[in-house]
């Protein structure tokens, strides 16, 4: 091949990887002039008062990292943070879903492995609060479209803004910035590159409220003694032969209340047959709840407290 080649490849490529990887170029006969990571291709102009970071969705890993700007410069930390679980798995865990939903011709099954899916809704915020920012710029690569409803997960985070990526778009910044990486007969690991000289600043468009908030939202709700999962609506209604309540996960003519997950918050939407209240504040159709909230209904013996449940943390 007559033409020089530059490598665009992902953060989490340790050294004998790359080396593997030139080894196969020299193999096919590819001219391979430079390498340079994906992650610092990612920003085409500064980005102020913001944190900065790139979602790399790979087969089997999500790796996630830290784009540090300078006033000449952008470079990357390692990845933050790891979670071994990538597109080959979710994949593999749809199909199953599919394939329960085609022969059982019924509603989705919650005890297929979707809870595998759940860690990368879970653990994103967690590893995006560390960071200690109130507006953060997730700058997301092209295999994160293959996750359904990750793109509007994220666009719907508090303090946050969304720039979806392409391969088109990293392959024209690569070329932009061929001179800083591609330099003198050896072929560099480039992590770092200079701006621009016309670098213009970028207007993003911040998501409302603070990532901070996202720790007061809780995950369950106590009743006598059971905590309730708020992945799947929690419908509260009349016990027939007591004062006590009882849980139902669909709609009937008994239900006072129903607690749903609605995006990034938890709401209890009322149906109006008797006074409910929260944090002894009446409701008069919907009220958010956070973690430590009380709820009571008017004439029950039982109050509800909604808390937060962290599974298989790490």
């Amino acid at each position: 091949m007559d033409h020089e080649v530059v490598l665009i490849t992902p953060l989490t490529l340790e050294k004998r990887d790359l080396g593997l990887l030139l080894g196969i170029c020299k193999k096919l006969a590819i001219n391979v002039a430079g390498i340079v990571a994906n992650a610092t291709l990612a920003i085409q102009s500064p980005t102020k008062d913001c944190k900065t970071v790139y979602i790399d969705l790979l087969q089997q890993q999500l790796a996630f990292t830290e784009i540090i700007q300078s006033d000449t410069e952008i470079s990357l930390k390692q990845p933050s943070c790891t979670l071994n679980y990538g597109l080959q798995q979710l994949i593999k865990n749809n199909a199953k879903s599919i394939a329960k939903k085609f022969i059982a011709e019924t509603r989705f099954d919650p005890l297929h492995l979707a809870n595998d899916e759940q860690q990368f809704f879970d653990k994103l915020p967690l590893w995006l609060k560390m960071l200690n920012h109130n507006n953060i710029a997730i700058y997301c690569s092209s295999s994160c479209k293959q996750v359904f409803g990750l793109h509007e997960f994220l666009t719907n985070l508090p303090g946050c803004a969304i720039l979806q990526l392409d391969e088109i778009s990293l392959a024209a910044q690569a070329v932009n910035h061929k001179n800083s990486i591609i330099s003198g007969k050896q072929v560099h690991y480039i992590k770092t590159l200079p701006w621009n000289a016309d670098k213009i600043t970028a207007q993003l468009d911040f998501s409302p409220g603070r990532l901070s908030n996202l720790s007061k939202i809780p995950t369950h709700i106590l009743i006598s003694g059971h905590a309730h999962s708020l992945q799947n609506n929690v419908f509260i209604a009349n016990n027939d032969v007591s004062s006590d309540v009882r849980i139902t996960f669909e709609k009937n003519p008994d239900s006072l209340c129903r607690v749903v997950a609605n995006k990034l918050s938890v709401e209890v939407q009322t149906y109006n047959k008797q006074p409910i209240y929260l944090n002894q504040n009446e409701i008069e159709t919907t009220a958010t709840a956070s973690i430590g909230d009380r709820l009571s209904i008017n004439g029950l013996d039982t109050d509800f407290t909604f808390i937060k449940v962290i599974e298989n943390e790490t």
